[in-house]
């Protein structure tokens, strides 16, 4: 069973880090790169020209999908850990949790998608408009929330 939950766990993170590699590689790539690469006939060059039109959507989707992978992996991971361990205090796992995930599904995609930008990005643009597009019912409605919450902050 453990060894169930932790393969769960391992896939909630290699999810959220391929996610938060591609959004931070397709937006690393500047016009003129992209430009070059479409007039070049790259596949994958189109879809990253969309990417970057949808940037707001884009961004809402990945943050939806990657705070509720990260979250779930987060609950899963501390009440396993409470549950079988059965050791400590659960503010200590916590810790360990959020050290691992900031780890491995924040700082270690961007590294990755810092030295591989172009590849990466043209690779995953399509997969980012699929998200896009499959997350819209949600991922709209929280995106406006976003824009009203930093038009109220600004006023």
């Amino acid at each position: 069973m453990t060894g169930a939950i932790l393969t769960l766990l391992g896939l909630f993170l290699l999810l959220s880090a391929t996610l938060t590699a591609a959004q931070t590689a397709a937006f690393q790539v500047s016009e003129s790169r992209i430009r070059t690469l479409k007039s070049e006939g790259f596949k994958g060059a189109e879809a990253l020209t969309q990417v970057r039109r949808r940037a707001g959507n884009v961004g809402s989707s990945v943050r939806l999908i990657t705070d509720t992978l990260n979250l779930g992996t987060m609950g899963i991971g501390v009440a396993t850990g409470v549950l079988t361990l059965e050791r400590g205090p659960s503010a200590l796992d916590v810790m360990v949790g959020v050290v691992i995930i900031i780890v491995f599904a924040d700082a270690l995609p961007r590294s990755i998608a810092a030295r591989h930008p172009v590849k990466l990005a043209l690779a995953s643009a399509s997969g980012l408009l699929s998200l896009t597009q499959w997350t819209r019912w949600i991922s709209v409605p929280v995106s406006r929330l976003e824009d009203a919450l930093v038009k109220n902050r600004e006023d």
